[in-house]
């Protein structure tokens, strides 16, 4: 069986996946790694590589898609900056897999990669101008328009994690929206400031007081649930400032379809209310009217979905 090996490369994890030419997974594998550690981030990803290409035995790669969360030289494979993986700074990884593995190998931007997936196998088949916003460790996304990926001249369009949404309205005047938010504002982006789970973790715990309250994002997920007001908090802010974003994608390259993915998208239910309000307050009033923003279906398999599909139709996404 020809299969695509696809790498979905996170903050925290990496996921492998066998995807075959019609978008059925044949295996699947993941490694937590420490991405500031060159080595050890190397090993963790061609450990999964080869954990799920062993679940697949008599399978035949056809070759590698990668997404990564980093600006990418695409032509070289090479992860010219990547900030939530430091040890990975112009880091060759196509000539390394390729050298491993023996086959071709593409190496893109996982916020594409996570929009090229969604549009073929989950919530944005059939539409051919759609947006993805993954928010997750970092936000990223992706344009597609006229049923094309939209790339821009860096190969980084749709990356809205840097997008500027302004404060939410709850916040005091003056006040840090967390400590060192300004810094991570300036390094990360604005909206991955603000949005992003480590941001969420940070608002809820500066909300709740002094000593942190909450070990990381789901418990603060959790606590909304509970009706905690910190944590209700952080979690409206979240969406409010999602929100203004898909409110200025829509106007800009009038979308019909906004879809939210990531790993905080998977508490769609929590923040889709607030986002789909604010949006249409937001953006310019013909277009918001019209447009949807709806949940990603493919949840943590979108990145690998569209890494696959980037394998299977080279010469063209």
């Amino acid at each position: 069986m020809e299969c695509a090996l696809a790498l979905d490369i996170g903050g925290t994890k990496v996921a492998a996946a066998l995807v075959t030419a019609a978008g059925q997974f044949a295996a699947r594998a993941a490694r937590r790694w420490n991405p500031r550690e060159s080595d050890s981030a190397w090993q963790a990803l061609v450990e999964a590589a080869e954990t799920a290409i062993q679940a697949q035995p008599g399978s035949r790669l056809v070759g590698i898609g990668v997404g990564a969360p980093a600006v990418v030289e695409r032509q070289a494979g090479v992860i010219v900056w990547a900030p939530n993986i430091p040890a990975w700074d112009h880091f060759p990884l196509g000539e390394r897999l390729e050298a491993h593995f023996h086959c071709p190998v593409r190496v893109d931007f996982d916020g594409h990669m996570a929009t090229l997936g969604e549009h073929w196998l989950g919530a944005g088949r059939g539409v051919d101008d759609l947006a993805l916003m993954a928010v997750g460790t970092g936000i990223g996304g992706g344009i597609i328009s006229g049923g094309r990926l939209l790339r821009g001249v860096l190969g980084l369009a749709g990356a809205v994690g840097w997008m500027r949404v302004g404060l939410p309205p709850t916040c005091r005047a003056g006040e840090p929206f967390y400590p060192g938010w300004e810094e991570r504002s300036s390094r990360q982006g604005f909206l991955e400031s603000l949005a992003a789970g480590p941001a969420i973790l940070a608002r809820a715990n500066h909300l709740a007081g002094s000593s942190p309250r909450y070990a990381d994002t789901p418990a603060v997920f959790a606590a909304c649930r509970r009706g905690e007001s910190s944590a209700c908090q952080a979690v409206e802010e979240a969406a409010w400032a999602l929100g203004v974003a898909a409110g200025n994608l829509v106007s800009t390259v009038g979308c019909r379809r906004v879809i939210l993915g990531g790993g905080v998208g998977e508490e769609a239910d929590l923040l889709l209310p607030t986002m789909r309000r604010v949006m249409a307050e937001y953006a310019q009033p013909w277009v918001g009217k019209r447009a949807e923003i709806v949940p990603a279906e493919l949840g943590n398999a979108a990145g690998l979905a569209g890494a696959a599909r980037l394998v299977w139709t080279v010469g063209q996404a």
